[in-house]
């Protein structure tokens, strides 16, 4: 038998259906495959869950959802084992945890990509995206020096992202992120060159997509443009 989720019962000193739902909640467990197993309150409790507190003379919650029963209790360990099972099939807190965790891990590369790629990175980045806004009073947000640090920081969690998804076996996402991040900041520094700067950003598009990508449809897209590709390499004879 399974462990039961988190089973919680407040029962009135005065209440005159204790030993039915007891009865209904050992039954209701067993069916469920469970270890009849709960923790019970009563008045004397100094800290009941805010859940259990009712008007009645019982109350049951399962996973801290309260559970509401007919008046008859010949339903009751049925609707219990139905809600125990119910609640086993529900992620947990470590879970939960864990699928955020993935969740960030796989995409976060895509959107701090994605920011740094419309990020203003100079003056005249501002005035441009003011002007293709139709934004009026450009001078109103003017460029602030920390932008430039700022930018930096998003670069290096971006590859830090890439890094750490290097267990999927794909390096190419990383260096080809690794590449645009390296234009951009030599561009800054030393060329300062507009289409450098689409190109920098553009790598770094190209590595979030190709790291949030699933490894099937990265194959699948490797088989195609290989077969395109391959008319054109394939020496013609004279």
């Amino acid at each position: 038998m399974a462990l039961a989720a988190n089973v919680e019962l407040y029962l009135a000193p005065d209440c005159p259906q204790a030993g039915a739902i007891r009865s209904a909640l050992s039954t209701g467990m067993q069916n469920a495959r469970m270890v009849p197993d709960w923790k019970e309150y009563g008045d004397h409790h100094p800290h009941i869950p805010r859940y259990l507190k009712t008007s009645g003379s019982f109350q049951l919650a399962i996973a801290g959802e309260p559970v509401v029963f007919p008046e008859q209790p010949d339903q009751w360990a049925e609707i219990i084992s139905h809600k125990l099972q119910a609640a086993s099939q529900k992620p947990g807190g470590r879970e939960r945890r864990a699928r955020w965790q993935h969740l960030v891990k796989l995409h976060s590369s895509f959107w701090i990509s994605l920011f740094i790629a419309f990020f203003p990175k100079c003056p005249f980045c501002w005035a441009a995206y003011l002007s293709f806004l139709g934004v009026a009073g450009a001078g109103a947000i003017p460029y602030k020096p920390w932008f430039l640090p700022l930018a930096i920081v998003l670069l290096a969690l971006n590859l830090g992202a890439l890094y750490l998804s290097r267990k999927k076996r794909r390096q190419a996402p990383f260096w080809i992120s690794l590449a645009g991040a390296t234009i951009i900041l030599l561009n800054r520094y030393y060329f300062q060159m507009t289409p450098l700067v689409f190109a920098g950003a553009a790598l770094l598009l190209i590595a979030a997509l190709y790291n949030a990508l699933p490894q099937r449809m990265v194959t699948s897209l490797k088989f195609y443009v290989a077969r395109i590709i391959a008319p054109i390499l394939k020496p013609t004879k004279i």
